[in-house]
């Protein structure tokens, strides 16, 4: 199962369109404390939600790993780019960073800020925004053909998503995002 470090927005986006339950069936979850405090606030949406996965029942797997960051130390920590992002996007960038480096382990960010988006992509950290799950779930066999249509259309309406970026995600193929599947 690929491990995924997954952002506040996101997170929020996908329980919005009622597909975040669904993708920690098919992923698991690692989220940042940061991102879990900003999910959890009060008057949210999926505030309620997120806090119970945050205490799962004594006989069950957590569904979301909870991971510290790490060490800050790496140069990569001090660019400009890193710096300007939120804290959450920061620490989710640096537990991926931190537990996978630069190996090619099937672990990926899932981000929908476009700030870490632009780091991940200058870093070639593997990345897709939310936009992108209804497609992946439908090429995994987890939706079919309409139900990825209809997903798609209600993230376009709830993300705050540029018309190129709504174009790039209808575009990619299956086999653009082999890794991901």
């Amino acid at each position: 199962m690929a491990h995924v470090f997954i952002d506040a927005s996101s997170a929020i986006l996908l329980f919005k369109s009622d597909i975040f339950a669904p993708l920690l069936n098919a992923w698991q979850l690692i989220m940042a404390p940061e991102v879990f405090r900003e999910i959890t606030k009060t008057g949210y949406p999926g505030a309620a939600y997120f806090k119970t996965l945050g205490e799962p029942p004594p006989d069950s797997e957590a569904p979301i790993i909870f991971r510290e960051p790490g060490p800050a130390d790496h140069p990569l920590f001090a660019q400009k780019s890193f710096l300007a992002m939120d804290k959450g996007e920061k620490e989710t960038i640096q537990i991926f960073f931190n537990s996978n480096g630069f190996k090619k382990t099937g672990a990926f960010v899932l981000v929908d800020d476009g700030r870490a988006a632009r780091f991940c992509k200058a870093q070639q950290f593997p990345f897709i925004n939310a936009l992108l799950v209804p497609k992946l779930f439908w090429y995994s066999g987890f939706m079919n053909q309409q139900q990825y249509l209809k997903k798609t259309a209600q993230l376009c309406e709830l993300g705050r998503y540029s018309k190129t970026i709504m174009e790039m995600a209808g575009q990619f193929s299956r086999k653009e995002l082999t890794y991901f599947i």
